[in-house]
């Protein structure tokens, strides 16, 4: 077998994220295969480095998720006020309320969070 860093990278990389591997397993199975020294440690940063990335991207993707149904949420509860004030559900006599600061700004929330949860950076 001839020893092509990129698919050792990635075969590696796969092996740790779906936890067929610990990341300590690394090295000696790359002494084990003859690999030299300065390759192994060029190689073991390299999956180190993907695997970060990867918790990285997830992490930012769970928090534009919550940043977008934080804003939903928000645009929602200014929606609610507005409608139901306007249609005599929430009562407060002859006015109603037009809630279009929420309404926009949850908007403007929501919009942030699902750029940063498409993002993933």
């Amino acid at each position: 077998m001839e020893y092509s860093r990129a698919q050792i990278i990635d075969q590696y990389f796969q092996q740790i994220e779906s936890g067929e591997m610990s990341f300590s397993q690394m090295r000696p199975s790359l002494q084990d295969m003859g690999v030299e020294n300065e390759e192994i440690s060029i190689t073991v940063k390299q999956v180190d480095k993907q695997l970060q990335q990867s918790a990285h991207n997830k992490a930012s993707h769970s928090l534009g998720k919550n940043i977008f149904y934080g804003g939903l949420l928000f645009a929602a509860i200014g929606l609610i006020i507005t409608i139901g004030t306007f249609f005599g559900i929430i009562d407060i006599g002859p006015v109603f309320i037009v809630a279009y600061g929420p309404v926009i700004s949850g908007s403007a929330i929501a919009a942030t969070g699902f750029a940063k949860m498409n993002r993933g950076t």
